[in-house]
């Protein structure tokens, strides 16, 4: 059997169709003689493939073209190895390629012809609706666009569709008005390489937008080329300080070092912006980018061929995919093997069949690019070979520049890859690589060609840098030939340097001449390059003649050099410190587009950039990743982690693996106490004794322990039945430790492990326990449903209703013992456990759920699921408070704190996890029957006195702020509901103002309360010396008022419009107002005559807030917010934009030191934002309702928010400096970024540790 395989015919070699059908035809002949005959019929062959008798004999004949899923079908009943079906299939597509499309279309009438995937060629304009799935990645980019700069670095890998981004996703929706007045912009797209395209583009002043596509290529242009490159950096430079148009520069990430150190001055122009492609696609995404190009042209996929894909995408990389996400470098993968399953569709389906046969995503560059290559004949291998590896610039590593394809002029490809007797196969190859693909062929102008009317010069590139990266043939092969063609390329350059000044000194010397001779006298070289050799040749010979300069001029030399060295030494310094800020910018960049797939990856990425050089944009990324509610991650197991819990003091974690070993860890230092080792069974659940002395572990299939937390020795050891003792609980008061698993529950003394009663359940077996807070009831369930009450003292069940749990995967009680919840698939069930009833079921899980745990108030429900995230709950209204994510894998424990401000979480990946819950919860509550409903806050100027409204209504309330407790009895205000209250700057007047429009003064000092005449619009501002109140008049009009007396000082007139906010500068020489009508303006404080009007806004009712440096002044709508130079009016950045009336920004305040704003919005969202930057720092969430007021305490360490019905929350402001932010981040991971993870992210790997560990971890 082993020779009549070796003599079976391969498809390599056939030159037309009918080769192909001889050689399929001998095929059978081979297959026949395996099985004992003369030949296989075509009964046999139709029985064994599916296909009917006739149609078999028409392709076979070759009167009809086979269809490639019948040929695939074909090879494989004839014992084609399916490694080796590609290339058939390949082979066939190259000798029928004139007769397939018309073909597909007579066997398989109304079938669309048209191929919606594009394998490795990029997304153009037409192609626009074929373009899915990125949809994140264009808003960013339109995102970027809208703001104030103008010139914009989008960066992103290899392989990461950067050009179809651009092409067929944002200048299609820039032409569809995707930003204001974008529609109306004329727009240019180019690209660096030979010719004067770019030059000429840039000639002209920039008006709309300029792309730049592939702009690495100017970044690698020859040595001869060196001085155009910089002309054209330094053009771009000019173009994007010219405030006139866009400029978007698009790029390969990896060459922004390359980049900073040739254009340090492009990098200043562009300043902050640079603009990361997502790192990943989500499951959406991908499916999207499959399912909907192929709807587009009447397409089907098979039931579960997208899922199918999308997973094998996802299971492509193990850095992401347990976060459900994919690396974008995934998508010429992706779309190649999408094309190939195209090709192999049938009656309009793109089936399963299809997608195997063209081997998966992981394999389809190799095996596609394996079988063109290896369809050509013996004599032409040599010659693909050489040509491909022409047409790849390989890495330079001096100067740290990765290998990247290249075009290069046909003449001189057929000269490098022949010997120069075998054009005609040179040519063949070409041929045979370009309609396949592999290689695309363009013609270029020519340098030294005019603009207009010319040929221009024919090169060819390889189609994709994916083949550089994935086709792993070729990366040996470019390896092997590295040195011959990083010696072609160096020479190409000194060629050029020599042709352009036909200087001796140009030709080549030393190493390079000694090596040209030796490789032209082993290979043919293009006809240029050896007459240069050979002219450098002759100078050497020449020049051995000729004598050494003067000693004299030697010295004179001498002296000149230590001179210039110590200015480029000086150079030198300057250089690396732009190129140390220019990586730093970068990597911060990276580690934005990580935190929410990778925030642990993100964090560190974070630190190194802040090291690399204290940029903003590295500050930025380390807030960011500080703010993260992760701050402890633990990572001694070997093996899964399957139980946490915390010591009631929160001093101490517990986790158990899956190996049966409990570890007991202290949180501060993350120094192991004990290892309590028992591989009696996996550890499934673990309860510490309320004193924290003593430790339970239960154990699938093995008996419970005590441990005692202070020795680590075991106290006693407690029986369980056959399932072992999987579930443990202490009772309130430590007394009892409750064991199940089985269908009993047994009753043990907490201090000496004797059993003291059994209850019996008469079910399955019991695997969620909870004590009643007063230890008198206990609470006990299983999967089958059935929940048990027992009363403690006498051992009677009490009654309960039957709740379905459906085989849940978790089930918890909640504290009180009144509710149950369960996982449901990726839905959790919440259940009365008196009625029995579904209270709410919760269905916004990524994955299933997998881990449940209510928070000891019950406030809170936290779900984990197998995917890795985690979500709270609030229990008051089931909506979701945050998301966090970290576990790489499924979550199998979650546990709160005893004060419920820390999470714990343990999972597959070997970690537990402790989140901390701070920022999710406010640090004070006042009581909400005293401030519910409460609009107006104010903290006296002391910060001593927090003054807030109602109710009742009318009446003002004082607190302090330090420990929420009242103060004094409430003042009675004389107006209709008090909707905003204000201290003045001295702290001795109070102004109230009420629904009716009624304002009110009180003297804090004498109690006597004045009051203003009139109806006024509810807005008011303080002068910065207190002397005048300003408040908002019905119409057109601000009135000033004595602040002291209630007395009227001037009425303010001009086109106002209906004022709905009013401030003072803080130097009180200006005022800004705010409209109904959507129209902010800057006034002279004193006459009212208008200094600038601030547009933009296109929602009405604009906020007004200055900062206290009196520089900017910030204004806000339900459109989002923006800030302004108060001097020129100019505007400085959009701060955010609302996507729906839920998240629109609702209040705004400056801290006192001016360098953080503070926004609430209409979700109950807190946002902080770093003014210098722009960006956000931290965001707090756990307000149930809208925040219509936000204020800064005087000393910048306490906001205090109001809206909706519960009442006035005081918040910690979480802001450290940029250097405790990275001791945080390092003390929270507990590790520094491994091997791969450098390799993966950054340029240079030379840096030390950045996150040095403590002694007492190591």
């Amino acid at each position: 059997m082993a020779e009549d395989a070796v003599a079976a015919p391969g498809p390599a070699g056939s030159a037309t169709e009918q080769e192909l059908l001889d050689r399929l035809n001998r095929l059978r002949v081979a297959a026949a003689r395996r099985h004992g005959k003369a030949r296989l019929s075509l009964r046999d062959l139709a029985t064994a493939t599916g296909v009917p008798r006739s149609s078999l004999a028409n392709y076979l004949a070759g009167r009809t073209v086979m269809p490639l899923d019948v040929l695939d079908r074909v090879v494989l009943a004839l014992g084609v190895d399916p490694a080796q079906a590609g290339a058939w299939a390949t082979a066939w597509e190259r000798v029928t390629a004139d007769r397939l499309p018309a073909a597909a279309s007579a066997v398989h009438p109304g079938i669309p012809d048209v191929c919606p995937y594009r394998g490795l060629e990029a997304f153009t304009a037409e192609h626009a609706g074929w373009f899915q799935g990125r949809a994140d990645a264009v808003q960013r980019v339109l995102a970027a666009l809208a703001g104030p700069r103008r010139g914009l670095l989008l960066l992103g890998p290899s392989g990461a569709g950067k050009s179809s981004l651009v092409a067929a996703g944002v200048l299609p929706a820039l032409a569809a008005g995707g930003l204001p007045g974008s529609d109306l912009w004329p727009t240019a797209l180019t690209r660096p390489g030979p010719g004067p395209g770019l030059p000429a583009r840039l000639a002209e002043p920039v008006d709309g937008l300029l792309v730049v596509d592939q702009f690495e290529e100017l970044l690698t242009a020859p040595d001869g080329d060196r001085e155009a490159a910089h002309k054209v950096l330094d053009r771009l430079t000019a173009l994007i300080g010219a405030q006139s148009g866009r400029v978007l520069l698009v790029m390969r990430d990896d060459f922004y070092p390359r980049l900073a150190a040739l254009a340090p001055e492009l990098l200043d122009a562009l300043g902050s912006g640079l603009v990361n492609v997502p790192a990943t696609l989500g499951v959406q995404d991908l499916r999207d980018i499959i399912v909907e190009p192929a709807a587009d042209v009447g397409l089907r996929c098979q039931e579960g061929l997208a899922e199918r894909i999308v997973a094998d995408v996802l299971a492509a990389d193990t850095r992401t995919a347990p976060a459900r996400q994919a690396p974008v470098t995934v998508l010429p993968l992706l779309e190649l093997t999408l094309l190939q399953v195209w090709r192999r569709r049938r009656d309009g389906w793109l089936t399963h069949e299809a997608y195997q046969r063209a081997g998966g995503v992981a394999g389809s560059v190799a095996t596609w690019c394996d079988a063109v290559v290896d369809e050509f004949p013996a004599e032409q291998h040599s010659i693909a070979r050489r040509m491909l590896t022409a047409l790849v610039r390989p890495a330079d590593d001096v100067h740290h520049i990765p290998a990247v394809r290249q075009q290069v002029p046909l003449p001189v490809l057929r000269d490098l890859a022949t010997d120069g007797e075998a054009a005609a196969d040179a040519d063949a190859v070409l041929a045979a690589l370009t309609a396949q693909r592999v290689v695309t062929t363009r013609t270029v102008r020519a340098t030294n060609q005019d603009f207009e009317g010319t040929d221009g010069v024919a090169v060819a590139e390889l189609v994709h840098e994916a083949l550089i990266r994935d086709w792993s043939r070729l990366r040996e092969w470019v390896g092997q030939d590295h040195r011959f063609q990083d010696w072609l390329r160096r020479t190409a350059e000194q060629h050029a340097r020599w042709a352009a000044s036909r200087d001796p000194d140009d030709l080549l010397s030393g190493s390079l001449l000694a090596d040209g001779l030796d490789w032209s006298a082993r290979r043919r070289l293009p006809a240029d390059t050896a007459t240069f050799v050979v002219a450098s040749q002759r100078r050497q010979k020449a020049g051995k003649r000729r004598v050494r300069r003067l000693t004299a001029v030697l010295v004179g030399l001498l002296v000149a050099a230590l001179v210039a060295t110590n200015v480029a030494f000086w150079q030198r310094q300057n250089a690396a410190a732009s190129q140390r800020v220019a990586l730093s910018r970068l990597i911060a960049a990276t580690s934005d587009s990580l935190i929410g797939s990778d925030p642990d990856l993100a964090a560190l990425l974070a630190v190194r950039a802040y090291r690399t050089s204290p940029t903003a944009e590295a500050t930025h990324s380390v807030y960011a990743a500080a703010a993260l509610p992760q701050y402890r991650s633990l990572t001694r197991h070997g093996s899964a982690v399957t139980a946490v819990v915390l010591s009631p003091d929160g001093r101490t974690v517990a986790t158990g693996d899956q190996d049966g070993t409990v570890r007991l860890t202290e949180v501060a230092t993350r120094r192991s106490r004990h290892v309590l080792a028992d591989r009696t069974g996996a550890v499934s659940s673990i309860a510490f004794s309320p004193d924290g002395r003593t430790v339970a572990v239960g154990r699938v299939g093995g008996p419970a322990r005590l441990w005692d937390v202070a020795t680590g020795l075991t106290r006693a050891t407690l029986p369980g039945g056959p399932v072992g003792t999987p579930s443990v609980a202490f009772s309130p008061d430590g007394r009892t430790l409750v064991t199940g698993g089985d269908d009993r529950v047994r009753l043990w003394d907490g201090a000496t492990g004797r059993l003291r009663r059994v209850f019996d359940r008469r079910s399955e077996g019991a695997f969620a326990l909870r004590f009643t807070p007063d230890g008198r009831t206990l609470v006990a369930g299983g999967r089958d449903g059935d929940t048990s009450r027992w009363d403690i003292g006498t051992g009677r069940p009490r009654a309960v209703a039957h709740v379905d749990f459906e085989d849940a995967a978790a089930i918890v009680y909640s504290p009180d013992g009144r509710l149950a919840a369960s996982s449901a698939g990726g839905s959790v069930r919440v259940w009365d456990l008196a009625s029995g009833e579904l209270r709410t079921e919760t269905d916004e899980h990524t994955a299933e759920v997998s881990a449940l745990a209510f928070s000891p108030d019950g406030a809170a429900l936290a779900a984990a699921t197998t995917d890795g995230f985690l979500r709270l709950w609030n229990t008051a209204t089931w909506q979701p408070r945050v998301q966090l994510h970290g576990h790489a894998g499924i979550v199998n424990s979650l546990a709160f704190s005893r004060d419920g401000l820390t999470l714990a979480s343990a999972g597959d990946d070997h970690t537990a996890r402790l989140w901390k819950l701070t920022l999710l919860r406010p640090r004070a509550v006042l009581p909400s029957r005293e401030t519910a409903s409460a609009h107006g806050v104010s903290f006296s100027p002391d910060g001593s006195t927090l003054a807030t409204t109602g109710p009742p209504e009318g009446a003002v309330r004082f607190w302090d702020p330090a420990t929420g407790r009242p103060l004094a009895s409430a003042l009675d205000g004389r107006v209709d509901e008090v909707l905003r209250v204000s201290f003045s700057p001295d702290g001795r007047m109070l102004a109230l103002i009420g629904l009716d429009g009624g304002v009110r003064l009180w003297d804090s000092v004498t109690g006597r309360i004045a009051s203003l005449r009139g109806r006024f619009i509810p807005e008011m501002a303080f002068s910065p010396d207190g002397r005048t109140l300003a408040v908002g008049g019905r119409e057109d009009a601000i009135l000033l008022w004595d602040s002291r007396t209630g007395q009227a000082k001037t009425t303010l007139r001009g086109d106002f419009g209906q004022v709905v906010s009013v401030a003072f500068s803080p130097d009180g020489r200006t005022m800004a107002t705010g409209s109904r009508q959507g129209r902010a303006t800057i006034r002279d404080a004193a006459t009212g005559a208008e200094k600038a009007v601030l547009g933009g806004h296109t929602a009405q009712s604009v906020s007004v807030v200055y900062s206290p440096d009196n520089r900017t002044l910030a204004t806000f709508n339900l459109d989002g917010a923006r800030l302004w130079d108060v001097e020129t009016g100019r505007l400085r950045a959009v701060l955010a934009r609302s996507v729906n009336l839920d998240s629109a920004m609702t209040s705004m305040a400056f801290s006192p030191d001016g360098r953080t704003l503070a926004t609430g919005s209409g979700d109950g969202t807190l946002r902080l934002w770093d003014v210098s930057t722009t960006r956000p720092r931290a965001t707090l969430t756990g307000a149930p309702n809208s925040m219509s007021t936000v204020v800064f305490s005087p000393d910048g360490k306490t906001i205090a928010t109001a809206g909706g019905s519960e009442g006035v929350q005081l918040w910690s402001v979480p802001i450290p400096d940029a250097a405790t932010a990275v001791a945080e981040i390092c003390h929270a991971i507990g590790r520094n970024l491994t091997r791969q993870e450098r390799i993966t992210y950054l340029p240079d790997e030379s840096r030390p540790d950045d996150c040095p560990r403590p002694s007492n971890e190591r």
